[in-house]
């Protein structure tokens, strides 16, 4: 598995979607439940999976896995 980044931002995206502070995003990664993961196409279409993943908040990394 290749390294991706060291580095993990937060980012508040949308004006009308609240953001998480950092405390929040540790709290909300350790509930275990999937995540949604999303991307958009080059037409503007919603490209949406379910994820597993695991947190490590020591070593503050996010693994994400598919089915594949």
């Amino acid at each position: 598995m290749g390294k991706i980044s060291n580095n993990v931002k937060i980012l508040k995206t949308s004006p009308e979607i609240p953001g998480m502070t950092k405390e929040e995003a540790d709290r909300f990664l350790e509930n275990k439940l999937n995540l949604q993961f999303a991307t958009i196409d080059n037409k503007g279409d919603p490209n949406i999976h379910p994820v597993w993943f695991y947190y490590d908040k020591d070593e503050k990394k996010l693994f994400i896995m598919t089915h594949q």
